[in-house]
C-alpha cells in the first residue's frame, strides 16, 4: 500500500512539473484600424469593429489601432498572465505636460487560454502620434512571444 501511494505521489509530481513548464505561445490573428461598438463604450472590454487589417497608420487624431492574438498553454493553466509593450519610435513620446520622455508603454494583462485577445492604441492627443515603426509586444517573463510592427505615417496627418 505504501508503495502504491509513493508511486502514485511521484507520478503527481512529475506531472505537475511537466505542467508547469508547458511553454505558452503566442499567435497572430489580425492586425489594422478598429473602431469602439457605440453600444460598448462604457465597458472595461469594449467590443471592436474592425475596419481595416493593415500595418499602415494614418497619424490623424481619434485613429485607434492594434492586434488581436490567441494565446495557447497548458489546459491545466486556463488563465495566463502576460506583460503588453508597446514601442515607440527612437524618439519617443513627450508629453508637454510633464516634459518625460516615454520610449515604451507597458501593462500587466490576463487572457485566457485559446481565446482572442485583443491589445489596442488610440490617438487620443497631438505628441502620442510619433511618427515610424512601432511595436506590440507580447511578453511572458524575460521572453518575448510576438512581436508586430505598424507604420505610423510621416508628418502629414
Amino acid at each position: 500500500m505504501i508503495q502504491r501511494t509513493l508511486a502514485l505521489l511521484g507520478l503527481t509530481l512529475i506531472l505537475c512539473s511537466c505542467v508547469e513548464h508547458e511553454p505558452v505561445k503566442a499567435s497572430p490573428t489580425w492586425a489594422g484600424i478598429y473602431t469602439i461598438k457605440a453600444s460598448s463604450n462604457k465597458e472595461p472590454f469594449p467590443e471592436w469593429n474592425k475596419v481595416k487589417r493593415t500595418t499602415q497608420i494614418p497619424r490623424i487624431l481619434g485613429t485607434r489601432f492594434g492586434i488581436e492574438y490567441r494565446l495557447d498553454g497548458s489546459a491545466f493553466k486556463p488563465l495566463i498572465q502576460y506583460r503588453l509593450v508597446w514601442r515607440y519610435p527612437p524618439e519617443g513620446q513627450i508629453n508637454p505636460a510633464t516634459h518625460l520622455k516615454v520610449a515604451y508603454y507597458e501593462h500587466e494583462d490576463f487572457c485566457i487560454t485559446g481565446r482572442i485577445c485583443q491589445a489596442g492604441y488610440s490617438f487620443d492627443h497631438e505628441w502620442e502620434m510619433v511618427p515610424g515603426i512601432w511595436y506590440a509586444e507580447i511578453w511572458i517573463d524575460d521572453k518575448r512571444l510576438m512581436q508586430k510592427a505598424f507604420h505610423v505615417q510621416g508628418t502629414e496627418p
